[in-house]
């Protein structure tokens, strides 16, 4: 256990060793369990990628209107633009220092 946590957060063992048991037993529980879910998405997508696969040799009109779909979901136009992204987190980093300030008081 201490090993793998260690190894997940990129510290030392004995680092990990000297915590307390409770932290390092529930790190470990988020680890397991997202190894699990990890695991459980490669075999969706490998069922997708089959499925998507017979698809496409008997029915090659529903994967074209599968694409569309796909495409309609993603929609480029929704996505916020970079310079957008950056406002947004100059302000919020404003705002945070001005929280900062004013704590201090």
């Amino acid at each position: 256990m201490i090993a793998r946590v260690a190894r997940a957060f990129g510290r030392s063992p004995l680092a990990v060793a000297r915590e307390p048991f409770a932290e390092t037993a529930w790190a470990f529980a988020q680890l397991v369990t997202l190894e699990r879910f990890d695991v459980l998405q490669r075999d969706g997508e490998g069922l997708t990628a089959a499925s998507r696969a017979a698809i496409a040799f008997h029915e090659p009109k529903k994967l074209d209107a599968e694409r569309r779909h796909f495409l309609a979901r993603l929609n480029p136009s929704a996505m916020i633009s970079v310079a957008a992204a950056k406002a947004r987190a100059r302000k919020l980093l404003a705002s945070s220092a001005m929280a900062d300030l004013t704590e201090g008081s």
